[in-house]
Formats: C-alpha cells, sequence, structure tokens
C-alpha cells in the first residue's frame, strides 16, 4: 500500500542529525509523499532546502495559530502569498487555523485564519 503523510515538520530540531535514517523509514513504511507543514514563513528557506534534497516533499505555507504575535496583517499575508506563488512545490495553505488554547488572542487569529483562506483561494 502507498501512503501520503499531509502533516510532517521534518525540519525539527530532533530530526536534522538523522534526517535520511527518517526519510529511509518513511520510504520503508510505505510512505510516497510527504507535504511538510510550514508554521511560520521565516522557516521557509529551511523547508525549500528539504524538499530540494527530497523530492516526495511537498511544502504548505502559512502560520500557525499560536504565532500570531508574528503576524502583521496584510503584510505577513502578502509575504505568505508571494512565497505560496514563488515554489510550484507549495500544494496547500497551512499550517492555519483557530487554536483557542490561547483564546485572548482569538480575534487575530480569526482574521489571519480568514486571509490565509483567502489566498488559498486565489492560488
Amino acid at each position: 500500500m502507498q501512503l501520503v503523510d499531509t502533516h510532517v515538520h521534518i525540519n525539527f530540531e530532533s530530526f536534522r542529525s538523522d534526517l535520511d535514517e527518517v526519510a529511509f523509514a518513511w520510504r520503508q513504511a510505505g510512505v510516497v509523499h510527504l507535504v511538510h507543514s510550514c508554521v511560520e514563513p521565516n522557516e521557509f528557506k529551511d523547508l525549500q532546502a528539504i524538499a530540494d534534497r527530497y523530492p516526495e516533499v511537498s511544502l504548505s505555507i502559512g502560520l500557525h495559530p499560536l504565532d500570531m504575535d508574528k503576524w502583521d496583517g496584510d503584510q505577513t499575508a502578502a509575504q505568505i502569498e508571494a512565497l505560496a506563488s514563488s515554489d510550484k512545490r507549495v500544494v496547500a495553505i497551512g499550517e492555519t487555523g483557530l487554536d483557542l488554547y490561547k483564546a485572548e488572542n482569538q480575534a487575530t487569529q480569526e482574521d489571519a485564519f480568514w486571509a490565509q483562506l483567502q489566498i488559498a483561494h486565489r492560488l
């Protein structure tokens, strides 16, 4: 059976030293494609380097709802859209959504989520 993992974070520090072993493991398990979720635009270049190294990795880009301190409205939305448009390996907008663990920034989360949905619709 061939599998697709639609939400990975293989750029995390715990994987960096043995990424080739991690890739071997996903291939052995039958995973033929992965979508690497970008939690904030500043990590996008690192994810592109991983996708360069492993052709079965596609990308998503967005801003995680717990990172709303980095949301600067239209400027952040434009950055996400520009990065998404710049690389054909981007197949989704995300990581995005609502996370009410930090309910004090719920309005900002909703604004960011709506903006990212609009980007996804345009692309």
